[in-house]
């Protein structure tokens, strides 16, 4: 995935899932949603895409965006009754608890994003270098010029 983004999406994450992901024992990301149109259209988003990674401050984390990882794929996965279970390599892949997938998911619906080729960034980006004033509570939507500017922060250029 070597071409311009023309759009991406912000993931915020706890600094201990990051560095499993970094480390790549962490091979499945766990979500209630996923991206369903490209920004500004009503096209269905294709994978691979990719995720940037903002670390939330929780737990000593960066309050920054520190690196991304492509998503190749993703499968989702809903009950339909509350003495079914998830299925346990969801857990496994990951890294969080059987006991956690099915508190996390409920009755509804769990998404869970393949991870691919995860890098970390020389040095974290501050969301206001991409315009960005406040963290996603959830994962949102990038347009190229952040994609941009998180492409130079990858190679380790200063991002401006």
């Amino acid at each position: 995935m070597s071409e311009a983004k023309t759009w991406a999406v912000l993931l915020p994450i706890r600094k201990q899932h990051a560095a499993n992901i970094y480390a790549g024992t962490k091979t499945l990301e766990l979500r209630k949603k996923i991206p369903k149109f490209m920004p500004g259209t009503w096209e269905p988003v294709r994978c691979p895409f990719r995720v940037y990674m903002y670390e939330s401050k929780a737990d000593g984390g960066a309050g920054a965006i520190t690196g991304f990882f492509d998503c190749p794929a993703y499968v989702g996965v809903c009950k339909q009754s509350p003495e079914e279970r998830y299925p346990a390599g969801i857990a496994q892949d990951a890294q969080v608890s059987p006991e956690y997938v099915e508190e996390y998911g409920g009755m509804g619906w769990v998404y869970a994003w393949k991870v691919r080729n995860p890098t970390r960034f020389p040095e974290p980006v501050a969301l206001a270098a991409i315009g960005i004033d406040h963290a996603p509570q959830s994962w949102r939507y990038l347009e190229a010029d952040a994609c941009k500017v998180l492409e130079v922060a990858a190679r380790g250029s200063p991002a401006e």
